[in-house]
């Protein structure tokens, strides 16, 4: 037989298909895909992994401590300034009062030292009540009569001796008073009367110096 076969023959030719041994009724299963391979990760790929969720996740909650802290710091911060200016509104109020306690402590150190001068000054010098009585009877009313001058024990046996009763329209006499500190006096008549003790002259003085001050400090305008 010939090896080689015709065209016509080959045509003839159909493929030879093995038989269905399938029970009747079975399906066909699909072919499914082939699974994708499990990524297997290595102890130290895993440590960094879980190193860099632990920073990431520390992050995120020292941002939010942060900013929860600053707000916390904001709020104590304005608190404490509210405290402050309230500290300081109640240290102001009563200046105005602590300013009138010492203007009284002044002057009453001034009258202090200034008697202590003056017994001082009396003691060396104590006929000086002997220019000051003439002096407050010439602050009478003109024509005043029946003028009696108050004055310390002490100092009305120095009047004595220097400033002889008046006569006249111009008559005086002395009345011991120990009620009268020493260098002062004080003159009566049924009319008037002239304070001319020690104490109302301090209290003068100090009113005075005491009064410029207030002035000075209001700018000098009249009340």
């Amino acid at each position: 037989m010939s090896e080689i076969l015709s065209r016509e023959w080959l045509d003839d030719v159909t493929a030879w298909q093995p038989p269905d041994v399938r029970r009747p009724g079975q399906a066909v299963a699909p072919n499914k895909p082939a699974a994708r391979p499990r990524t297997i990760h290595s102890a130290a790929e895993l440590e960094r992994l879980q190193k860099q969720a632990w920073e990431e996740a520390h992050a995120a909650g020292r941002r939010e401590g942060l900013e929860k802290g600053l707000a916390e710091g904001r709020d104590e911060v304005r608190h404490q300034v509210r405290i402050l200016k309230s500290m300081i509104q109640a240290v102001q109020k009563p200046l105005a009062a602590i300013d009138d306690e010492v203007e009284q402590e002044l002057a009453s150190l001034a009258v202090a030292i200034a008697r202590h001068v003056i017994d001082d000054e009396l003691r060396s010098d104590p006929a000086r009540i002997v220019k000051l009585v003439p002096q407050a009877i010439a602050d009478l009313p003109a024509g005043s009569r029946e003028v009696r001058v108050r004055v310390h024990p002490d100092d009305a046996e120095l009047l004595h001796e220097h400033l002889p009763d008046g006569d006249g329209e111009a008559s005086w006499s002395l009345v011991e008073d120990a009620a009268v500190r020493r260098g002062g006096c004080r003159i009566d008549s049924p009319t008037s009367s002239v304070d001319a003790t020690l104490e109302t002259r301090l209290d003068a003085v100090v009113a005075r110096v005491f009064g410029e001050d207030d002035d000075a400090d209001d700018g000098g305008a009249p009340a």
